[in-house]
Parts: structure tokens; C-alpha cells; sequence
């Protein structure tokens, strides 16, 4: 897959994502549902300047990569995902844990970009630690939606959906981390199917999040 076509792939699923979240915004006031739209915004922001450096060609130069686009997207985008579901959360516990969560990620994430993986450095263990406590904090609202909801109505909730997409965006980036190690560092394999899988994770996420918010009716915040 050319870079061309990947762009034009990425862009029209993120945008599908953002114009579902946007004409469902006027019709709810859930906390929540606020930060869903910021995380897209945030994602289409960065990947934009990405993509415009990646192919403009003075930029390209000037800058070198867009690599250091990702040090400041990454905890942004964490950040966005974690008050979705502080916004979700009924225990005190569960909100606790992602105030600190995000503090503390951000604090690391700044640590690895000085001093271990700088700018002009992709950013795997920021992305990596981004991913581990994604997946923890979904399993809390696994958790705690399948406790104290009615085992049918799972599936109507818009956040059921929008979860599945970042639970499965996470895991499957963990593991394509592993085999683009394993390929660069083991194996003369032609690593091009790895990054293909990253770029259909991303649509997938999209696309799910997409299904997601069309499961928004008219409500309101509690």
C-alpha cells in the first residue's frame, strides 16, 4: 500500500468518525461524548501536520521526520481517552485512578522523550505505556458496566462500541510493537505487512467509533 493511498484511507475514516460526532453533539449533553470528539480533533490535527511535513518536500527537509509531532500527540490523545471514561466512571475509585493515571503518564512520557527516546526518535514506550493503560482503564468500565447493567442493554450504549474500538486498537498495536521489534532486530523480512496492519488498526478504530456514536440519542448529562 502506498503512503498515497494510506492517507487518503486514514483521513476519510477519521473524518467519517468526526462528521458522526459532530452531528450527534448537538443532541446530547453527556460529559463524555465531549472528550470523543476532542481525542478525534486531536487525531486529525496531528496526523494532518504529519502527513503535510511527510509530503511536502521543504518541510521534510527542514524538519527531518514528523516523529516529534507524536511526543506531544501521544500524551494529548491519552489524556482525551482517559476523561471519557473518568466522565463514565461511577466509583470514586475508578475516577481517582484516572486523574492519577493521566498525571502520571504525562510525567513519564515527558521523562522518555527527554532523557530515552527524544524528538527526532520515534516514541514506542510512551505509545506502548499509552496502550497498557488504555486496555486497564476499558477493563474498569467492563467492569463496572457489566455489574451494574442489565446484560441486554450492553449493546445499546454507544461507549460499549466506542471501547471495543480502543480495546482493540490497543491490544493489536501491543502486539505489531513486538513483531516490528522482533522483524527489525531477528528477521530480514520485508516488515511492509506490519505497518499495513497498523494503518487497518486505525481505520478499524474509526470505523467502530463511527458505529458507536450512531447509537447516540437525545440525552442528556447526569
Amino acid at each position: 500500500m502506498s503512503r498515497e493511498v494510506d492517507a487518503i484511507l486514514h483521513f476519510f475514516f477519521l473524518f467519517l468518525a468526526i462528521f458522526m460526532w459532530f452531528r450527534k453533539a448537538s443532541r446530547n449533553e453527556l460529559a463524555y461524548f465531549s472528550f470523543l470528539g476532542i481525542f478525534l480533533i486531536i487525531s486529525f490535527v496531528f496526523d494532518g501536520a504529519a502527513v503535510f511535513i511527510m509530503f511536502n518536500r521543504q518541510l521534510a527537509i527542514k524538519f527531518n521526520s514528523n516523529l516529534f509531532l507524536y511526543h506531544f500527540a501521544v500524551p494529548l490523545q491519552f489524556a482525551s481517552i482517559i476523561l471519557i471514561y473518568y466522565y463514565s466512571f461511577k466509583s470514586n475509585r475508578f475516577k481517582i485512578y484516572s486523574k492519577y493515571s493521566i498525571l502520571f503518564f504525562i510525567v513519564c512520557s515527558m521523562c522518555l522523550s527527554i532523557w530515552i527516546q527524544p524528538l527526532d526518535e520515534y516514541n514506542s514506550y510512551s505509545i506502548l505505556l499509552k496502550h497498557l493503560f488504555v486496555i486497564l482503564t476499558i477493563l474498569f468500565y467492563f467492569y463496572e458496566t457489566i455489574v451494574e447493567m442489565p446484560y441486554n442493554s450492553i449493546y445499546t450504549q454507544p461507549l460499549f462500541w466506542v471501547s471495543v474500538g480502543f480495546l482493540f486498537h490497543a491490544s493489536f498495536n501491543i502486539f505489531l510493537e513486538g513483531a516490528s521489534n522482533y522483524l527489525e532486530s531477528y528477521s530480514k523480512m520485508n516488515t511492509n505487512l506490519v505497518y499495513i496492519l497498523y494503518s487497518i488498526t486505525n481505520y478499524l478504530l474509526f470505523i467502530i467509533i463511527t458505529i458507536g456514536t450512531s447509537f447516540i440519542h437525545k440525552v442528556k448529562s447526569e
